[in-house]
């Protein structure tokens, strides 16, 4: 006897036979030989191709039916998916039996994607079953994979196809925190990018430190181009507070030092190393000095080296401090001289430093900022500030400032760090036209 078969459901369009086709005699005929040899085909046990044949006659709830049947006789679970897979692409869940053949393959690779590591692997058959799960009128299934997965726009769309309100509300509030964490972080960017191309940096790294702590206590990490512009502060403050700014249209630099001591000596860490066998690693320095009356002035000393120190010819005692007032030639020993050219104001007291006869760059040690300047007869309009860790660049009125190609308002600071290119363009205070580009560099080389 042959099996009593389900009845079949709407078909998609994509799956009917031609109207045109089945409504004639021939092709009836015809169809009528496939069901008959479908039929034998699943009396003999042929389950596969008697499922193939339904399909080409149209009737896909038996072929459906017939695929499940097959898949169930297979012990492998591989071989058993891919003919759930051959069944669920060739039938839709239209029918009864099509929504049954879509949840057994939904089961299948789940039980399958269990026993694999995490990874693309995994997620991609979980995604597929949530897919079947969809297919087979499962939405609160679908809807729970999707979920997990982290697709929560799906997963609300399976929930709100299977009516589960409960679930569809937890969804959409997740996505409402999401859009609005997603607007805080979309501004947070934006203040920090501003910040940054404005040369507001010490704003942009307090920002920065916040929007890391806030994700921190959301469980969540810090983005990747905001991790390396926070990494821009661990490499891009002066460290030992040098910089180094050229004008690579003149070639000309200075060396800006900062701080309470300018040490030299042979020493690798000194503020102005120096060569020579018979120097000592810390053989001079000058210093910052507040008097009595509260008015900063430079002083220099010996610091009781082997060779001797000799400020225009004079011994200096070791230890004893002479207020450097005048310009002057520092002599370390026999072996180097230094030409000593003080700069600056009473306020913000400063000093050119280079080796005698030396054609290299200056060292300008400035304690308390100063103007900016290469050199002790180059003095530039701008001036040059100092906030631990931060140097600030500050354009006097009448010239503007662009930071890379970001022109800056009128006398707005530029926090420096170092790669950073700068071009002043103007007129100085006596009509001169202005014209610099400086380029911002750390510099650790040693001096000779």
């Amino acid at each position: 006897m042959p099996r009593e078969r389900p009845s079949t459901g709407t078909l998609p369009s994509s799956k009917r036979v031609n109207d045109d086709d089945t409504n004639s005699l021939g092709a009836r005929a015809r169809n009528h030989g496939r069901l008959r040899a479908a039929s034998a085909l699943e009396d003999a046990g042929e389950l596969r191709d008697a499922a193939r044949l339904f399909e080409v006659a149209g009737e896909h709830a038996q072929a459906a039916n017939l695929h499940l049947e097959h898949a169930q006789t297979l012990r492998d679970d591989r071989r058993r998916i891919m003919a759930l897979r051959e069944g669920a692409t060739r039938n839709s869940g239209e029918s009864e039996q099509g929504r049954a053949l879509h949840a057994a393959l939904a089961r299948a690779l789940l039980g399958h994607a269990q026993a694999l590591p995490e990874g693309a692997l995994r997620r991609g058959l979980s995604l597929e079953a949530a897919s079947a799960h969809e297919e087979a009128d499962e939405g609160s299934q679908a809807g729970e994979l999707y979920e997990a997965m982290g697709l929560l726009h799906r997963a609300a769309q399976a929930y709100e196809a299977a009516g589960a309100i409960t679930r569809l509300e937890f969804v959409l509030a997740i996505l409402e925190h999401q859009e609005r964490a997603a607007q805080d972080l979309a501004r947070a960017e934006a203040e920090i990018d501003s910040a940054m191309r404005l040369g507001r940096r010490k704003l942009a790294h307090r920002l920065l430190l916040e929007h890391k702590r806030h994700c921190a206590r959301q469980g969540l990490t810090l983005q990747p181009n905001l991790e390396r512009t926070l990494g821009l502060f661990d490499h891009g403050l002066p460290r030992r507070r040098r910089l180094l700014l050229s004008s690579p249209e003149t070639g000309q630099a200075i060396r800006i030092v900062s701080g309470h001591t300018l040490r030299i000596g042979r020493a690798p860490d000194s503020e102005f190393p120096v060569d020579g066998t018979a120097l000592s690693r810390d053989h001079a320095a000058i210093e910052l000095h507040i008097d009595p009356e509260g008015n900063p002035k430079l002083r220099l000393a010996d610091r009781g080296s082997r060779a001797g120190s000799f400020w225009d010819g004079d011994p200096l005692d070791p230890g004893e401090w002479t207020d450097l007032n005048d310009s002057g030639e520092l002599g370390l020993g026999i072996a180097l001289a230094l030409e000593l050219v003080p700069t600056g104001n009473h306020e913000r007291p400063a000093v050119f430093v280079r080796a005698c006869g030396a054609l290299g760059p200056w060292t300008l040690f400035a304690p308390l900022g100063c103007d900016l300047a290469m050199g002790p007869e180059q003095i530039e309009p701008a001036t040059l500030v100092f906030d631990d860790p931060y140097t600030q660049l500050i354009a006097d009125a009448g010239v503007t400032m662009w930071l890379e190609n970001e022109p800056l308002g009128p006398g707005a600071p530029v926090e420096l760090l170092v790669h950073d290119r700068l071009r002043l363009r103007g007129t100085d205070d006596e009509g001169n036209p202005v014209n610099l580009v400086l380029v911002v560099r750390e510099y650790l080389e040693q001096t000779r």
